[in-house]
């Protein structure tokens, strides 16, 4: 076993992650290393035949175990990253290739989030000045319905809208 994986060392990693709310150092070859070390098991459980029954049976016990452990870990160390990201956190080491995939991506989505937002706050900011239905916009939109003093926000790449809601006092700028 050159990996140093082995059941009991699978199962103190997933004991230090549930006692701490902060990333444990695992190396960076730790889901590697478990599915090598899962993989010599499969090859020695083949070699048993069905005279050593009980022996066979253990070694099926010991590899769903670590199965189990490992998806354990796994989702452990996710929740984690969440929060993580959640928080704007800073990484506290260097993660695993595919921790550090999942982290990445769901930065990526975090910032997509967010870039809709501020582009959504980037607009003109208008004051409804009665109530209106529903109207058409020069820009083929629609709008509406609207209630007196409500803020309405457009964007301001279609300021022939804003030039028509103002000129026609359906809106003052706010």
């Amino acid at each position: 076993m050159d990996s140093g994986i082995s059941y009991e060392t699978v199962w103190q990693i997933l004991h230090k992650e549930k006692q701490t709310n902060e990333l444990q150092l695992i190396p960076n070859t730790f889901y590697n290393d478990a599915e090598r070390f899962i993989k010599n098991n499969i090859k020695s459980n083949a070699t048993l035949n069905d005279a050593n029954g009980s022996e066979f049976e253990n070694k099926l016990n010991t590899k769903e175990n670590i199965m189990f452990l490992l998806n354990k870990i796994f989702e452990k160390r996710k929740q984690k990253l969440l929060i993580y990201i959640a928080f704007n956190k800073p990484m506290p080491q260097p993660l695993p290739e595919i921790e550090m995939s999942f982290y990445n991506r769901l930065n990526e989505l975090k910032k997509e989030f967010t870039l809709n937002i501020e582009e959504k706050a980037q607009g003109i900011f208008l004051k409804v000045v009665s109530d209106i239905p529903s109207i058409l916009l020069p820009s083929g939109g629609k709008i509406g319905p609207l209630q007196k003093d409500q803020i309405i926000n457009i964007k301001e790449k279609e300021s022939e809208d804003i030039n028509f809601l103002i000129n026609n006092s359906i809106c003052v700028k706010s």
